[in-house]
């Protein structure tokens, strides 16, 4: 097994009571304009969040959840909305584990996309089922996160020469874990059939890492593919957002060292 801690840094689960956090490499995080977009707007007590415009109807409202335990309202239309560690966006200002402008949200033909940045590392989305990885895929598993990667097939068995073990044993995919700069660590050949993370009771164990349930998400590798599923965790697991995607109600997010869930339609 891989060694324990190795992986992202989280902030408290008593920020959100809900999964860690991301860490990608540590960079110094751009400063934007203290005041934030018109578009953007904190829900106080009595308040309503404002519109972009009369004529967008199309708008979903997004919870923002911040380390410090602060939580507020934002309304996102069809004006795109930055994600990261800029004082004018969603996230934490300031944030070390998430660049300025990591990824944009927005409305269009009635649904709620996300697009993230070249390179972004620091925006994840929570799995809700069994999901294919495809290579390069980063699993987030409390503290730990680990890059899928593809093996080639297994060579096939000359039946000439007796073999130990055969097909069956050969691995079907790789997770290389990554270290708290990105960087890669120690990696894990998945063999076919299940294999399960955890802290404890799992095929592959972090026992120092809290985050983790006993038994937290389950990998099934064929010689075709490789999924990923949580396992009924307390904190859940995410996986890496790469490329654009649209969100549903319900949707879970991870910034940096902040929480996103939406909520619903405006």
């Amino acid at each position: 097994d891989p060694p324990s801690g190795i992986g992202h840094a989280t902030e408290d689960d008593s920020v959100t009571g809900e999964p860690g956090l991301p860490v990608p490499a540590a960079r110094t995080a751009e400063r934007a304009a203290p005041a934030r977009a018109a578009a953007e707007a904190t829900v106080q007590a009595g308040e309503s969040p404002p519109r972009d415009a009369p004529d967008d109807p199309d708008r979903f409202v997004v919870r923002v959840l911040l380390p410090e335990g602060d939580k507020r309202l934002v309304e996102v239309g069809s004006r795109k909305v930055a994600l990261g560690s800029g004082l004018d966006e969603l996230g934490l200002p300031g944030d070390p584990r998430v660049r300025s402008r990591e990824a944009w949200m927005y409305v269009k033909d009635g649904r709620l996309w996300i697009e993230p940045a070249e390179g972004a590392q620091g925006v994840y989305r929570r799995l809700s089922g069994e999901e294919t990885l495809a290579p390069g895929d980063v699993v987030l598993m409390g503290d730990v996160a680990a890059c899928y990667d593809r093996l080639p097939p297994a060579p096939a068995v000359n039946a000439d020469v007796m073999a130990v073990g055969g097909a069956a044993n050969s691995p079907c995919g790789r997770l290389v874990f990554l270290r708290r700069d990105g960087s890669a660590g120690p990696v894990h050949d998945l063999p076919a059939g299940k294999t399960v993370l955890g802290r404890t009771d799992g095929h592959v164990n972090f026992p120092t890492d809290s985050r983790l349930s006993r038994r937290h998400a389950r990998f099934v590798a064929t010689e075709g593919r490789v999924t990923v599923e949580d396992l009924d965790s307390r904190n859940g697991t995410y996986l890496r957002i790469r490329r654009r995607i649209s969100l549903d109600v319900g949707d879970a997010l991870r910034v940096g060292s902040s929480g996103l869930q939406i909520r619903g339609k405006a």
